[in-house]
């Protein structure tokens, strides 16, 4: 490791999620009272405290949290057992080594990045001129999802590989996915106040982990699903119809029909040619027609964009004037 003499400068450099500053300090007490959450009873050994200097900036999507940080000098993060969370770092500037049961994971910029499950007392040695993101995952909704994609129980603690290989397709495609959830966030951070997108989001982010990595249940999660027969697509679209309004996810739609997430996409696929989320889409659509017909003076096309679920008021507009003809702005005008 090197010696920490040289300093980065913080202050200078793109530090994703920057509305969403967690804190800034020269203290490493600062920095262990924010590790005994995002780490379990974690602490920091600062290499040279005189020239130690971290930014750190979170957000929570749903049971997904991005942690975004930069710091000065090097340090070593001790981390006791938490078998909760899959914690996923890939750095930007700088190095890390994560030494577990006596192996050692790196992350290396645009090279390699490590998934940790901390099932053993871990040691994560950092260099000077760090800077990374490290996206956390809840284990129970990890694996409550892979349940609901497979239509199985999980028979044994999922396991991920602790070393990624970011030139591999797959990690590639997940990395792809954090960054543009993250530049979303950062560039909106409306989004993080409206629950139909953060659970969007949050399923995004959950499936991409498990399609994208490999893991010791990737067998179960390729297998060809069977698809639901026809009165249970009748049955989901009702279902998603009334719950419009609400945060749903294809878990919901596996419990309403005990059935895999993958069998339903498939049975909408094959009897209607278009997917349960294209379906919800038009729900929200003409829900997002009803509020606007009935808008109060002032209410702008963005708020209700939000409210029903679409991210991008551009995006929403296409849609909206797609299916009925007119732009949102004209449907409140004429209230």
């Amino acid at each position: 490791m090197p010696d920490g003499n040289n300093l980065l400068d913080v202050d200078s450099i793109y530090i994703p999620l920057s509305p969403y500053r967690y804190f800034e300090t020269n203290s490493p007490d600062d920095v262990n009272a924010a590790l005994s959450e995002n780490f379990r009873n974690g602490h920091i050994d600062v290499v040279n405290k005189k020239k130690f200097k971290m930014i750190y900036n979170h957000v929570k999507i749903g049971h997904v949290s991005f942690n975004a940080a930069a710091s000065s000098a090097g340090f070593h993060i001790h981390a006791a057992i938490d078998i909760k969370s899959f914690v996923l770092i890939f750095v930007t500037h700088g190095r890390l080594e994560a030494r577990i049961k006596g192996k050692t994971s790196l992350c290396i910029p645009d090279k390699l990045a490590s998934l940790l499950d901390f099932d053993q007392p871990s040691v994560i040695a950092v260099e000077p001129f760090y800077n990374n993101m490290t996206v956390r995952f809840a284990r129970v909704a990890v694996e409550r999802m892979l349940e609901k994609l497979t239509g199985k129980p999980l028979r044994h603690a999922l396991r991920f590989a602790n070393q990624i290989d970011l030139s591999q397709p797959g990690p590639k495609r997940l990395l792809a996915i954090i960054n543009q959830v993250a530049a979303l966030y950062e560039h909106d951070t409306a989004l993080a106040q409206e629950p139909l997108l953060v659970g969007q989001y949050e399923q995004l982010l959950l499936t991409a982990l498990l399609t994208c990595l490999e893991h010791n249940a990737r067998g179960a999660l390729l297998a060809p699903p069977l698809p639901a027969p026809p009165k249970v697509v009748a049955l989901v679209e009702n279902f998603l119809e009334a719950n419009a309004d609400k945060p749903l996810n294809l878990g919901d739609l596996a419990d309403l029909t005990n059935m895999s997430a993958r069998s339903i996409q498939l049975a909408f696929k094959k009897h209607r040619g278009y997917s349960p989320s294209r379906f919800l889409r038009e729900c929200r659509l003409s829900r997002a027609r009803d509020l606007l017909r009935c808008a109060a003076p002032g209410t702008s096309v963005l708020s209700v964009s939000l409210a029903c679920g679409f991210a991008s008021q551009s995006l929403f507009s296409r849609l909206y004037r797609e299916r009925f003809g007119e732009k949102p702005s004209e449907s409140v005008a004429r209230t």
